[in-house]
C-alpha cells in the first residue's frame, strides 16, 4: 500500500515582500542557499592548468578567476572545455596504448595535456628553453616517444595524484562539501517541482548551475589539481630545429616557422574550429583591455611556457551524444520559468525574451561545436582520401591584392578611362564606372580586413577566420552576455515580490523532512 503524500497548507496566492526567517524559510535563506551553491559551482569546481614555472601567486589567481568567469556567464562553456579535455585525455590512452605503452592511464593524459611535462633541449639557450623546458601535450610527447628523442617518462598515475593538491586531505573536504551543498539544494528543489510549490528564478538558476557545475566535476574527476608548477622535466636528446628538420619528410605542409612551440607540426592550437574562433575572441579581449577569460601563454616570438586552460579539444563517439543531453537541459532551462511569477508585466516579457534568446544561442554554439567535431574528423578522412589520388589544382580567382602590376594598373585606370573615354553607351559607363569604384574601395580596405581576419601572435596563416561569421558571432555572443546579465540581476531584483508558498519550508508539505 503506496503512502499517500500531501500538503499541509492550502495553497497561498498572497504576494509578500521581504521574508524574515522563523518555522519557514526567509528570503536570506535563498539568498546565502543559491548565492553558496553558485559561489561553489564557479570557484571551487574549476580546475586550471598548471601554471608557468615562472609564474607567481597572482598568476595562479588569474588562471582560477579566468575559468570561474567562463563558468559563471556560461556553465555550458566550461563543461564543453572539461568535457573535450576529458575526452583528449581519454584518447590519449588509446594511443598510448597501441604505442605499446599500457601504463598510460587517463591521468597521464591530463597532466600531459595541462602541461605536465616540459622537454629541454640540449642546446645551449634554445628558444629560452635551457632552464624550464617548455610543455608539451600528450600528442607531442607521444611522437617524441616514438622517434626515440626522449624515454617513456616513468611517473605513476600514484604520483601524479602525489603531487596534486586535488588529492589531499583539504581537496578531499573541499569536493565532499560542493557535493553535499549540490546534492542537498538539487534535492529540496526537486521536491518543490514535484509538489508543485513555486521557487524564485535566483533558485532556478543556482539549480542550473549545480547541474552543469556537476557534469563539469564529472569530466574533471581525474585531472589533477596543480597550484605550483609541479612538472617533469624530459631532456632531448636533439635540439628542437633538429626535430624539425628530420619531420619535414613526414610533414610535407609543414610551414616554415613556428608560433607557438617548435611542435606546433604534431598539434597546433585552432585545428579545432571552435578553438580557434573562441582564441581570436580572445585575442580580441585583449586588445579591448578586457582579459576576463584567459591569460596570454608566453611571450610574441617565443614558445609557450605553459598549455592555457581554456583550451576546446574535439570530441568523438558517444562523447559528443552525452554532452548533447547535458547541454539540452541547459539551454532550456530557463523556459521552465515561463509562467512563475513577477514582480510587473514588463520583468515577465524581458524575462521570457532572455529566455528564447538564451535557448536559441546555446543551441546555435551546441551544434556549431559538434559540426566542428565532425567537420575535424572529415577533414581528417579528407586529407587521407585526397592524399591517395593526384588531384589538379584549379586556379583561384585573384584578389585585388593577388593580381600583378599590369592587373593593378587596369584596376587603377579602370575610373580614368571610363570618364575619358567615350563611352558607347550609358548603361557600360555606369557598369564600368561602379566596378571600378568597387575595386577602390577594396583595394584599400583590404589591408584593414587582412588586419582583422587574423589576432594571433605572429600572424600565423593557419589562425585566419572568416570576418563575415566573426562578426556575426561576436554581436550574437555580446547580446547573450546581456540577456545572461539580465537574468542574473532579475534573479535578485524578483525576489522584492513573491508568492507566499515560495517561502513554504520543505517540512511542511514533505512529511519525511523534518
Amino acid at each position: 500500500m503506496g503512502v499517500n503524500f500531501t500538503f499541509r497548507h492550502d495553497r497561498n496566492n498572497t504576494l509578500v515582500s521581504w521574508m524574515s526567517s522563523s518555522d519557514r524559510r526567509g528570503t536570506s535563506d535563498i539568498l546565502y542557499s543559491s548565492a553558496i551553491t553558485i559561489i561553489l559551482c564557479v570557484w571551487v569546481s574549476t580546475f586550471p592548468n598548471v601554471p608557468s614555472p615562472k609564474d607567481k601567486f597572482l598568476q595562479r589567481l588569474l588562471d582560477k578567476i579566468n575559468l570561474a568567469m567562463i563558468g559563471f556567464l556560461g556553465p555550458d562553456l566550461l563543461f564543453a572545455l572539461a568535457l573535450g579535455q576529458w575526452d583528449s585525455a581519454r584518447k590519449s590512452v588509446k594511443e598510448f596504448q597501441e604505442a605499446g605503452y599500457a601504463n598510460w592511464t587517463t591521468t597521464h593524459g591530463f597532466f600531459a595535456n595541462m602541461g605536465g611535462f616540459r622537454i629541454r633541449s640540449p642546446e645551449p639557450g634554445e628558444h629560452d628553453s635551457q632552464e624550464h623546458g617548455i610543455p608539451v601535450n600528450a600528442k607531442q610527447l607521444l611522437y617524441l616517444i616514438k622517434q626515440k628523442y626522449i624515454d617513456m617518462p616513468t611517473l605513476t598515475e600514484t604520483q601524479i595524484k602525489g603531487i596534486s593538491t586535488a588529492d589531499n586531505f583539504s581537496r578531499i573536504h573541499d569536493r565532499i562539501l560542493v557535493l553535499w551543498q549540490l546534492f542537498w539544494f538539487s534535492v529540496t528543489e526537486i521536491v518543490r517541482f514535484v509538489y508543485e510549490t513555486p521557487i524564485t528564478t535566483l533558485e532556478l538558476t543556482a539549480l542550473t548551475f549545480a547541474v552543469m557545475m556537476f557534469a563539469t566535476s564529472v569530466a574533471w574527476f581525474k585531472k589533477p589539481q596543480i597550484d605550483s608548477s609541479s612538472t617533469r622535466i624530459l631532456t632531448t636528446n636533439a635540439s628542437l630545429r633538429a626535430i624539425r628538420d628530420a619531420a619535414r619528410a613526414d610533414y610535407p605542409d609543414m610551414q616554415e616557422n613556428w608560433y607557438e612551440t617548435p611542435l606546433d607540426f604534431i598539434w597546433k592550437r585552432g585545428s579545432f574550429k571552435p578553438d580557434k574562433q573562441w582564441q581570436y575572441f580572445s585575442q580580441l579581449s585583449h586588445i579591448a583591455r578586457l582579459p576576463l577569460f584567459t591569460r596570454r601563454p608566453g611571450k610574441d616570438g617565443m614558445p609557450w611556457d605553459r598549455m592555457p586552460s581554456d583550451i576546446w579539444y574535439s570530441t568523438s563517439g558517444y562523447t559528443i551524444l552525452v554532452g548533447l543531453l547535458v547541454q539540452l537541459q541547459f539551454c532550456l532551462s530557463f523556459l521552465l520559468a515561463w509562467n512563475w511569477h513577477f514582480p510587473t508585466r514588463t520583468e515577465q516579457v524581458l524575462w521570457r525574451s532572455c529566455a528564447v534568446y538564451h535557448a536559441m544561442y546555446s543551441l546555435m554554439v551546441t551544434f556549431y561545436y559538434v559540426g566542428g567535431a565532425f567537420d575535424k574528423q572529415w577533414e581528417s578522412s579528407k586529407r587521407l582520401f585526397c592524399s591517395m589520388i593526384p588531384l589538379r589544382r584549379n586556379q583561384s580567382v585573384p584578389l585585388p591584392t593577388q593580381l600583378t602590376s599590369v592587373d593593378n594598373y587596369e584596376w587603377d585606370t579602370t575610373l580614368r578611362d571610363a570618364t575619358t573615354e567615350e563611352p558607347p553607351s550609358r548603361h557600360r559607363y555606369i557598369k564600368k564606372t561602379v566596378t571600378a569604384v568597387l575595386a577602390n574601395i577594396w583595394t584599400h580596405s583590404t589591408p584593414k580586413l587582412d588586419y582583422w581576419r587574423n589576432l594571433s601572435a605572429g600572424r600565423d596563416p593557419d589562425q585566419d577566420v572568416s570576418l563575415p561569421w566573426t562578426a556575426l558571432l561576436f554581436v550574437l555572443t555580446v547580446v547573450y552576455i546581456f540577456s545572461h546579465l539580465f537574468i542574473y540581476a532579475e534573479d535578485f531584483i524578483s525576489l522584492r515580490l513573491q508568492p507566499d508558498d515560495v517561502y513554504l519550508s520543505i517540512n511542511q508539505f514533505f512529511p519525511l523532512i523534518h
